[in-house]
Formats: structure tokens, sequence, C-alpha cells
């Protein structure tokens, strides 16, 4: 996920946050703190763009 994709996603789960009963705002209100980390973490650790992920060499023939 890009940083603005969590920005955007952040945006819509506070606002429908303010609109829900307490159980599901309080649901919402954990799934807000998950994007604010990711966000964090992107912040921190700058993303590799390019290349290839996934670094383990294929050792099958």
């Amino acid at each position: 996920m890009d940083d603005e994709f969590c920005r955007e996603r952040l945006r819509t789960v506070r606002d429908l946050a303010e609109k829900a009963d307490p159980v599901i705002k309080k649901r919402l209100l954990e799934l807000a703190r998950h994007y604010e980390r990711r966000l964090a973490i992107g912040a921190k650790h700058p993303k590799d763009r390019g290349g290839n992920h996934d670094r383990r060499e294929n050792s099958h023939p």
C-alpha cells in the first residue's frame, strides 16, 4: 500500500467512526491506528520501489 492510499483510508475510517455506534467506533478507531502505524513505518523506512522484493534464490533445478 502506498502512503496516499493509507492517508485517504485513514480519513475515511475516522469519518465513519464519528458517525458509528460505540462498539463499531471502537473497531474503526483500532483500524485507524493500524493505518497510522503503516504511515509512521513508511516515513521511517522509505520503500524500495524497484527490483525484486523476494531475494531468495531458486535452489531447485
